[in-house]
């Protein structure tokens, strides 16, 4: 979930706006976990 949560708020450009309370992305994910994920695997279509 850290992936897909971190990856959204570079599609909504979470830091560039004022829409969004964040102040800071932080996340460390491990490669071996994303290789696992489908390549086919989608977040509401994003």
């Amino acid at each position: 979930m850290s992936y897909h949560e971190t990856r959204l708020q570079f599609v909504y450009d979470v830091l560039l706006s004022d829409e969004w309370y964040n102040d800071m992305v932080m996340c460390r994910i491990a490669s071996k976990h994303v290789k696992s994920l489908s390549a086919t695997t989608t977040l509401n279509g994003l």
